[in-house]
């Protein structure tokens, strides 16, 4: 059987900490001693904070993947130069 990659092994580890919080979330709701209503602001509450993380968290990644591209092509345009080189000789 062949191997599973990386990150399919990753992936399949964020999901199943992804179902957990879920299922986890909503028993916590069910069992509550808190009312709806409570429940619901604290939900929004939550919801903003978790956006805001979320949404840094996206920026950061975005930056870090703009700067691994640059690198990449970089590289590329080296090699690209080195075997252009290479030819004419």
């Amino acid at each position: 059987m062949a191997k599973a990659s990386k990150s399919k092994v990753i992936w399949a580890e964020v999901g199943s900490a992804a179902l957990g919080a879920a299922v986890g979330g909503v028993l916590g709701l069910l069992f509550s001693p808190n009312s709806g209503k409570k429940n619901r602001g604290l939900i929004a509450k939550e919801g903003k904070k978790a956006s805001v993380g979320i949404k840094k968290t996206v920026k950061d990644v975005s930056g870090n993947l703009k700067k691994a591209a640059k690198t990449v092509e970089a590289k590329a345009t080296k090699i690209t130069k080195k075997k252009v080189v290479a030819r004419k000789k």
